[in-house]
């Protein structure tokens, strides 16, 4: 079974939101951690929903046109009745008009019930490829978090050695500034260039 099928069973029965308008689908896809078939299929899906827009703004201008044509045949049919003899070829130029945007709703109307199935395709398709990519940067994360944890755990070993290191000079520079000391007394520090007075906190001696 290949991976798309995998996470095609996977899918099923989830409610899938349309990605391109979620929040936390931008936070971790962003244009820095995104991919060029993410970035494809996300124009894609924005370019559908563009169109799915488009349909049912023109669908709602046409229809209140249709109801515009349609007073007015009323009102011109009224004042046919009154002898109004030009009012007739208004009438028929309405109705012309009425057909036109019978026919263009027509078409509008089969777009507006395509385009939801095209959207959820396309979102499935991205959901897909966020998915893939998902799990790559689940492996690229895995791999670094495993040579970050070993070189800290390295660090850790280098550190103690320092530490270990560092009390042994502090031994040594106490066992120094005493005997010496002993000689010459509080100006021993500014004879050896003594940055500390080792005596003010002497070190633990190792046992």
């Amino acid at each position: 079974m290949s991976d798309e099928q995998v996470f095609l069973k996977a899918l099923e029965g989830k409610n899938i939101p349309i990605l391109t308008l979620d929040h936390n689908w931008h936070r971790l896809f962003s244009q820095s951690r995104t991919t060029p078939e993410i970035q494809k299929l996300e124009e894609k899906v924005n370019s559908l929903l563009k169109e799915q827009g488009r349909v049912n703004t023109e669908l709602r201008e046409i229809n209140a046109l249709k109801k515009s044509l349609m007073d007015k045949i009323v009102t011109k049919t009224d004042e046919l009745q009154s002898g109004n003899q030009a009012s007739d070829k208004e009438i028929e130029d309405n109705k012309r008009l009425i057909n036109e945007c019978n026919e263009k709703m027509e078409k509008l109307r089969d777009d507006q019930m395509d385009l939801p199935r095209e959207i959820n395709k396309a979102n499935l398709e991205l959901m897909i490829a966020s998915m893939e990519a998902c799990r790559e940067r689940f492996s690229e994360n895995q791999e670094e978090m495993a040579k970050i944890e070993s070189w800290i755990r390295g660090i850790k070993v280098e550190l103690r050695q320092k530490i270990v290191k560092k009390q042994d000079r502090e031994i040594d520079n106490y066992g120094l500034f005493m005997f010496m000391q002993s000689f010459f007394g509080d100006e021993t520090r500014a004879l050896f260039d003594m940055k500390y007075d080792p005596s003010v906190n002497p070190p633990k001696l190792k046992k």
